[in-house]
């Protein structure tokens, strides 16, 4: 599996930082002078780049992908003005190699482990917002909901590992961690603890049967554009409800597989 041959990689490895990206990442001519800029400030451990996110716009799902990396890449820049990036893109990254922490066998997010250990080891991670880089996504929503079933097996893989990164509400890394990734992988039980709770509060009054109807309404939406899908009619807004709801079933999914089924950090690539 991948993690095991960067393991693999890092030893062998003779520079002071470690520059690591995906086999179909495309480079700038600036890129790796940009990434390795802040590295000139000691306190900085770990530096992501700054994707430029291409699709094909016909696709299933293109459109939607590339709206999701780019508020993820801005939620990053975000982090990276305080000097918390949480987790990086594998796209293209970069750690001093002092403080590479192998990533444990059969985990499958590496990039989010070993950019959250700089964090855990006190560095900090920021964000070369001039150090760019294209990274391709697939529109093919049976691909990508495959994809998201695996990150989050990994994710929960590293939450179990760094739960207890720090408290929430005692430093901007915890906050960061909690708000912008915890929330979001425990999406599906929140999602399930409203309409349970929903139905429970039924009896005291109407205004829980509307809520109970928007909320059955918007999950429905999400199907009638797989339905639509089958006869090639595309409604924006539709795709995007559909889109939300496949990817917190397969966090969901995901979530399951992690438990009954202990990882060996393999998957298969991506056509």
């Amino acid at each position: 599996g991948k993690p095991q041959i960067v393991n693999y990689l890092a030893k062998q490895a003779a520079g002071d930082i470690l520059i690591l990206t995906d086999a179909d990442a495309l480079f700038y001519p600036e890129t790796l002078a940009n990434l390795l800029r802040p590295f000139h400030d000691p306190a900085v451990g770990g530096v992501q780049a700054n994707l430029l996110v291409r699709g094909t716009a016909n696709e299933q799902v293109a459109y939607q992908e590339i709206n999701y990396n780019q508020r993820e890449v801005k939620m990053k820049q975000g982090e990276g003005a305080r000097g918390a990036v949480i987790g990086a893109d594998g796209t293209c990254y970069a750690v001093r190699q002092s403080l590479f922490q192998p990533v444990p066998e059969g985990f499958y997010v590496d990039d989010f482990f070993i950019f959250m250990s700089i964090l855990q080891q006190g560095y900090q991670t920021c964000f070369a917002s001039d150090a760019h880089c294209i990274m391709q996504v697939s529109g093919d929503s049976g691909i990508q909901f495959r994809r998201k079933v695996r990150i989050s097996k990994g994710n929960f893989q590293n939450l179990g590992y760094f739960g207890t990164l720090d408290n929430p509400l005692q430093s901007f890394a915890g906050y960061a961690f909690f708000s912008h990734k915890v929330i979001r992988w425990i999406g599906p039980f929140l999602m399930a603890v409203m309409l349970i709770a929903n139905l429970l509060l039924l009896p005291y009054h109407e205004l829980f049967t509307l809520l109970l109807i928007l909320q059955l309404g918007f999950y429905g939406l999400g199907f009638v554009d797989l339905a639509f899908r089958k006869l090639n009619w595309y409604v924006t807004p539709l795709r995007y409800v559909s889109h939300f709801v496949l990817m917190n079933i397969a966090l969901l999914v995901g979530f399951f597989q992690y438990l009954l089924a202990p990882g060996d950090g393999t998957w298969d690539s991506t056509p």
